[in-house]
């Protein structure tokens, strides 16, 4: 769909709160403001891609930059068609670094739908429960500026960090899948049989699951898969086995 013969992969995305885009004119505050302002260094008459984050999407034009806030008035509304047509659930064990950020990130631009971290037997780094909602808030503005980034409709939700025992005993996904790299695993095309309306994907630490984590998420319905002979890094293998899964699902639909 466009707008002047604009495609939505010609304007910048904007991701508001939802329920905004129903009149007829929006402001644009904070972050938001000094990115169109500042960052992107957008003009009146420009124009904007708005999405609420639960599918609602308008093109909207800008009217006014003051020194705190943009005017916006909104135009006709569309439909975004580029969510996956089932929920993935990635549980992502905590490694050292930015491993979990980049996950957040690439993982959003392929078409993750949720994202958890898992603090598990062999993980590395520990979330200290004062810093956890500065890191949960910085996680947001990850998902958020990585699903405007590569057009999508909705911003990845983020559960907050569990084991991998009580993170799968609160999914209701009816795929449950764990990376391994035991020898003689079936791939993900062997496993995904039908087309499962959600699917919960479980990637390891460096160190990989624990005997004890294998065994119980076997126990929970979970099907061991590995993804090729050569061993990858936590973050690696969290975006290949994202890319096959969501590649399989969509070339079926």
């Amino acid at each position: 769909m466009a707008l002047n013969g604009l495609s939505t992969n010609q304007v910048i995305r904007i991701f508001v709160e939802p329920g905004s885009l129903h009149g007829e004119t929006l402001y644009l505050k904070g972050q938001d403001h000094k990115h169109i302002s500042l960052v992107m260094r957008q003009r009146p008459g420009d124009n904007l891609l708005l999405l609420d984050g639960n599918g609602v999407a308008r093109f909207g034009t800008i009217e006014k930059i003051c020194s705190s806030e943009t005017e916006v008035r909104l135009n006709e509304a569309l439909k975004i068609e580029s969510e996956p047509p089932c929920h993935l659930l990635v549980l992502q064990s905590m490694g050292k670094g930015d491993k979990f950020e980049q996950v957040l990130q690439h993982g959003t631009e392929v078409g993750a739908t949720c994202f958890q971290p898992v603090m598990s037997e062999r993980s590395v780094v520990t979330l200290a429960d004062d810093k956890l909602p500065e890191k949960m808030e910085r996680w947001r503005r990850i998902l958020k500026g990585a699903a405007e980034q590569s057009g999508r409709g909705v911003i990845p939700s983020l559960l907050p960090p569990k084991s991998l025992a009580d993170a799968l005993s609160h999914s209701t996904a009816d795929c449950r899948l764990f990376l391994h790299t035991e020898a003689n695993l079936p791939c993900i095309a062997d496993v995904l049989k039908d087309n499962p309306e959600s699917i919960l994907l479980a990637v390891g630490p460096e160190g990989g699951w624990s005997n004890a984590e294998i065994m119980h998420a076997k126990e929970n319905g979970c099907i061991a898969v590995s993804l090729m002979p050569r061993t990858l890094r936590t973050e690696t293998a969290a975006l290949v086995a994202i890319s096959q899964l969501l590649y399989q699902i969509e070339r079926r639909h």
